[in-house]
Formats: structure tokens, sequence, C-alpha cells
């Protein structure tokens, strides 16, 4: 099955029982790329602004995590960062890919942080784009003013506490259209969106009192790129800073004018950026 998007033909991903689903596009080394904690939350659209770019001599595999997107209905777990890990070896498998470089936004990134960890065989290059887990002495899941927002869209989800959410994301506020807010409200919309975003958060939280990945982070052995834009409010920079510098190989580069969804706020510049840290 073919979808027209923005960026292009994506193909549908179809792994084998368990795995995760999603899309892909471009042939060549394999980039997976993990989407961030958000209701309705999905790869494809989040990663819009990236595929045509990464597609390029690229095989670039947009994969939804369980309870998000194509994999909605995969099962909760408790331990949510460790059953993906699994997921997505099993799905790499399917796909015939023994290796890929793996790009992980937020929710995203702690997965992709415990796949370096666990299945090291498995991710070559690491792109760790704002993910709460570095964040030290915090489950990464509270306390910040993104995340008292984000819970205040759950327990009322209007389209008033979703732009006031939306302003912790992006740190030029005319990014923040009308038609974003809809869309957005849109995709938390969708049946059983804000539910399946609430078990993931327990998940976390009941696994809160287990050794936390930052301090793990002195064993990642994969050469690292830490992206984090200077005004983000969901995990402010100077509360990663001491996760960030544990791990042995990974760049720091913070982008001046975003926040939490540098990606999407500067696509051109966050493209640049791990496109050359990929090459190199």
């Amino acid at each position: 099955m073919k979808s027209q998007v923005a960026s292009g033909p994506l193909a549908e991903v179809r792994a084998t029982s368990g795995g995760l689903g999603g899309w892909e596009a471009g042939e060549g080394p394999a980039l997976v790329l993990l989407h961030g904690f958000a209701p309705g939350a999905d790869a494809r659209s989040e990663f819009a602004g990236q595929v045509e770019a990464f597609a390029r001599g690229r095989r670039v595999l947009l994969l939804d995590l369980p309870g998000f997107g194509a994999s909605a209905e995969l099962p909760i777990a408790d331990d949510y960062t460790g059953d993906a890990v699994q997921r997505l070896r099993l799905t790499l498998r399917s796909l015939g890919v023994d290796r890929a470089d793996v790009l992980g936004h937020s929710l995203g990134g702690w997965v992709a942080l415990r796949a370096a960890l666990d299945a090291p065989d498995l991710v070559d290059r690491l792109v760790l784009a704002a993910p709460g887990t570095l964040v030290v002495g915090d489950d990464g899941f509270r306390g910040s003013e993104g995340v008292r927002k984000l819970a205040a869209f759950l327990a009322r989800p209007t389209a008033i506490t979703m732009l006031e959410w939306l302003e912790t994301q992006f740190a030029d506020a005319g990014a923040i259209t009308d038609a974003l807010v809809e869309t957005e409200l849109a995709r938390a919309a969708q049946p059983g969106a804000i539910a399946r975003l609430r078990a993931v958060r327990r998940s976390f939280e009941a696994a809160e009192s287990d050794p936390p990945l930052w301090s793990q982070s002195r064993r990642v052995r994969q050469r690292a790129l830490l992206l984090w834009g200077r005004e983000n409010a969901d995990f402010p920079l100077d509360s990663i800073l001491h996760g960030a510098r544990r791990v042995p190989h990974g760049d720091l580069h913070v982008m001046a004018g975003c926040a939490q969804r540098a990606h999407q706020e500067d696509p051109d510049r966050f493209n640049q950026l791990v496109g050359q840290f990929l090459a190199g």
C-alpha cells in the first residue's frame, strides 16, 4: 500500500506478528525514526519534514511505538522501553535489517537509548532529540511547564488546553497556527488515543524505582548525537547536562530558537545536523 504525504510516497511496513507498524521510504542503510510522547502521535506525521531529506541514499523506517499509530493495538507493557526494544528487534529482523542507525525524539529517544544499551548489535549510530530520560533526578514525566500543560490537556482536552500545551513545544509562537491546533486535536480525538497515552505514562511511573536510564548512559558505546532546543520547556537544557555528558561518545548540539520540537520548528537545520552526523 502507498500513501502520499508531504515528503513523498511511503510504503506501509508490514512486520511480523507482534512487531511495530509504520511506513518506509528510500533505499540503502537503514535509519529508524521513533516518534515522541503526544496524544495520537505517529512517526509518519511527526517526521514529515525529515523523510525526503533522510531518504536520499537511506532506507528510512518510520515506526510507531506500542499504543501509537499503526502499533496502537499492541499492549502497553509494564517495562515499556524494554518491550519496545524487543518489538523493534523483531520488526527489523522481519524486514531483513541486521543493524540500523536510530533517531528517537522524546519518548522515542528513551526507546532508542534503551536499544543502544540492551541491543548494541542492533544500533549503529544514535540520535537522541530531547529525550526526558537524560533528566537527572526526575522520571522525565513531571515537574516541568511542558509536562504540566500536557497533563492539563489530558485531564480536560479542549482547544484552549491544547493551545497552552503547544505553546510549550515551540519557541516561536507564530508556528502555532489554528490549523496546527486543529490537527493536533484531531489526532488526540482518535478513539483510545488519550487513554493509551495515559497508560504509557503510568508504565513509566510504575518503573521509576528502577535505575534510571541516564545513570546507565556511560555504557553507551555507539557514536551519539544529542540535539536540544535551547528554549525547551519540557526538559530544560540545564536539567539534562549532567546526563548528557555521561554519554562517552555523545556530542551535544543546542539549537537556538527551538524548543521541544526542534525537528519541526527548524527542520532544515535539524536535517543538516543529523545528515552530517550520520555521514561522518
